[in-house]
């Protein structure tokens, strides 16, 4: 137990400081989670339609369309909350750029130079 005043001020900004950092580490760990799963959703559908004989509905196509534009704004939400955890020092640099090096590369990974030129990539 705290015996004097600055002793229960810094426990004070400890659990304070605790609940700002477990926001962000959660946040992150949640919406990678679900990055990964919307990829692999996009990821299925451009590999189910793959084939030069499948003609895609503009149905099919706009489905297509919102699920990229989907995983690109996830994408982007995680950039940004890691940059502002890094900013914050909950975050050390590295990691963060470790985390959104693996993040780009699983994205590029999804969009393969030869479903590039089959799939509505460009947008």
């Amino acid at each position: 137990m705290a015996n004097n005043k600055s002793a229960k001020k810094r426990i004070k900004i400890n659990q304070r400081n605790n609940l700002k950092n477990r926001f962000y580490k959660s946040a992150v760990k949640t919406i990678e989670k679900s990055f990964m799963k919307d990829l692999q959703i996009w990821e299925n559908e451009i590999t189910r339609y793959d084939s030069p004989s499948v003609s895609l509905s503009i149905w099919e196509k706009e489905v297509m369309t919102n699920n990229l534009v989907a995983v690109k704004q996830t994408l982007s939400l995680l950039y940004s909350l890691l940059d502002k955890g890094t900013k914050r020092n909950v975050f050390r640099k590295n990691r963060a750029a470790r985390q959104k090096s693996r993040l780009a590369f699983n994205f590029q990974k999804a969009c393969s130079v030869k479903r590039i030129k089959r799939s509505i990539l460009y947008l």
